[in-house]
């Protein structure tokens, strides 16, 4: 996504969209999100999961991007609460494709990622996030999630 473009910001507070607690949410800031992109940015922190000497090691930015997705899910989820709708519950997420363009994140770095939906199919949504630290590439992540369609019937 063009951080350029124009997208929604919300006016709602992060806890609202995500369901992680203050200990295990990673992203610090919503800059956009609408129901098909999100850009959310964090500060690589000394408690977060993986930390390893000055830094942490990147398979973090898979959890990163998990939440960057799970805030534009959840805009559109918030948006069906206001309007009325139901709001589905439930994900089964699996990680199609990683990868990882750095050895470590330096503890105090400042991450953006941008998370864009790429294809939806019924409640099957496919997610790339791409990771940056400044200019630089750091990750690439294909996210693949499955979402009950409000019908209560376990997914298998």
């Amino acid at each position: 996504m063009d951080t350029n473009q124009t997208a929604r910001t919300p006016l709602i507070p992060i806890e609202a969209l995500l369901p992680h607690g203050e200990g295990m949410r990673l992203i610090d800031q919503v800059v956009t999100v609408d129901e098909h992109c999100a850009v959310a940015q964090a500060t690589v922190k000394r408690h977060w999961p993986m930390v390893t000497g000055e830094g942490v090691n990147p398979m973090v930015l898979i959890e990163m991007a998990a939440q960057t997705a799970g805030v534009c899910i959840g805009w559109r989820a918030h948006t069906n609460r206001v309007t009325g709708n139901a709001a589905p519950k439930g994900w089964l997420v699996g990680v199609k494709q990683a990868m990882f363009y750095a050895d470590s994140l330096p503890l105090e770095a400042f991450i953006t990622i941008d998370a864009e939906v790429r294809l939806t199919v019924g409640g099957f949504r496919e997610i790339i996030a791409m990771a940056t630290m400044g200019e630089t590439l750091v990750g690439e992540v294909h996210l693949q999630v499955l979402q009950d369609e409000g019908t209560g019937e376990p997914f298998f």
